[in-house]
């Protein structure tokens, strides 16, 4: 969800556990309300924490003999830039069932991973897209 959509489910959030938290103070249980407001604050940084960390993007651009990627949350923190001559992409295979490919793209002594998000499948996928941007794979 977007953080916008995450703020609608918090304000709900907030206000079902307001009208309940008043209720039980106005039974006499007014010591419930620091614990619901505590409550809210963890499930509200929790939310934030997760919103912002599902905003992590790598952006690769093939432009002409160029070769850009971006990272980093909401805007680019890294980037690197290379000749595509030079550029190829390293791939690990998984050993295990439950294990990730690891994809790197290396040129000239450095080597910076993508994909580290991907499942299997998803990294088959970059794997093709990048093979038809005539991009050099090798495989250890």
């Amino acid at each position: 969800m977007s953080w916008q959509a995450n703020q609608l489910v918090l304000a709900s959030f907030w206000v079902l556990s307001l009208c309940i938290a008043m209720g039980f103070a106005l039974i006499g249980a007014w010591t419930i309300l620091p614990f619901a407001g505590i409550e809210m604050l963890v499930l509200s940084a929790a939310f934030y924490y997760v919103s912002w960390q599902l905003s992590y993007r790598e952006v690769l651009t093939f432009d002409g003999q160029i070769v850009y990627l971006e990272k980093g949350i909401y805007r680019p923190k890294h980037s690197w830039k290379w000749p595509r001559h030079s550029l190829l992409l390293q791939v690990k295979l998984a050993q295990r069932e439950f294990d990730q490919h690891r994809l790197s793209l290396c040129s000239d002594g450095c080597s910076v991973s993508i994909g580290e998000c991907l499942n299997k499948q998803q990294a088959r996928e970059l794997m093709q897209l990048l093979r038809k941007q005539q991009l050099r794979i090798v495989t250890i």
